[in-house]
């Protein structure tokens, strides 16, 4: 049972702010702060994560979230943090998306994302 797919969606804004809890030392390592979306999936990339003052973002690859609870994101460790050149190098941040119109391959225009 994969945690994530069993998760109730939760809207982009749920999942900034949300403290990361490495569950190996059951530590906070910090709060999510962007979301990376991959252009080509569609999909959440990776979270942007801020671990505290004067260091330098990290993010966790989407696939290296162990669970996502109403209060807290959990990995298994602190392992799993990777640079912005290591996740996917064409990503996108979700608010460089929102405003944008959203199109049908038809041309008919859907809307503009939002959360």
């Amino acid at each position: 049972m994969d945690p994530l797919v069993d998760a109730p969606m939760r809207t982009a804004r749920h999942l900034m702010s949300q403290p990361v809890l490495d569950i190996e030392t059951g530590r906070e390592i910090g709060k999510t702060n962007g979301i990376l979306i991959d252009p080509e999936t569609r999909r959440i990339a990776a979270l942007r994560m801020n671990p505290g003052l004067f260091q330098a973002e990290q993010f966790i690859r989407w696939q290296d979230l162990q669970s996502m609870g109403p209060d807290a994101l959990t990995v298994p460790s602190e392992a799993v943090l990777q640079s912005r050149r290591d996740v996917e190098a064409d990503s996108h941040y979700l608010d460089h998306l929102q405003g944008k119109a959203v199109f049908t391959d038809s041309g008919e225009r859907l809307g503009e994302v939002t959360d």
